[in-house]
């Protein structure tokens, strides 16, 4: 299966970036980021689904990618 997942963050907040040799650098504020994934998702059984996508997280400032890794376990709840 494939599909587009999208999670949208309703707040403002602060990234430090790291540089590679570990020193701290810049902050950056994040405010309202969207990050749309496409993922593909992998059902061994019923129950069970593996995914796995890449993601663009889109903000004012800077953009990001992003790698998703998902696990869910689904179950049937009765309906009376």
């Amino acid at each position: 299966m494939i599909g587009l997942h999208t999670d949208v963050i309703v707040e403002t907040f602060t990234v430090e970036k790291h540089l590679e040799s570990g020193v701290e650098g810049e902050v950056v504020e994040r405010s309202r980021p969207i990050a749309s994934v496409l993922m593909a998702m992998y059902k061994p059984t019923p129950h069970r689904n593996f995914g796995l996508g890449f993601v663009g997280e889109f903000a004012e400032g800077e953009n990001y990618v992003l790698t998703r890794a998902a696990m869910e376990y689904g179950i049937e709840l009765p309906c009376n």
